[in-house]
């Protein structure tokens, strides 16, 4: 799950793909039908006892770069 303190280095106008990756690391996917848009997703599981792990935190990072490679 990326983190609060790592999302905040990235500065949109300013980070490159190179920052993002060193900020972030390597995106999850990427959209299928465009290279500029990097997705980066998380989840925080939880066993109780004998039950199945249930899902207690879900978190989605969609970081988009123009033709210049500029988020």
């Amino acid at each position: 799950m990326v983190e609060d303190f790592r999302l905040a280095e990235v500065t949109p106008g300013i980070s490159t793909r190179t920052n993002v990756l060193k900020s972030l690391g390597s995106p999850t996917t990427k959209a299928p039908f465009d290279e500029n848009v990097w997705y980066y997703i998380g989840q925080k599981m939880e066993k109780r006892g004998i039950f199945d792990p249930e899902v207690v935190d879900e978190k989605v990072v969609v970081v988009a770069f123009n033709e210049e490679g500029i988020v």
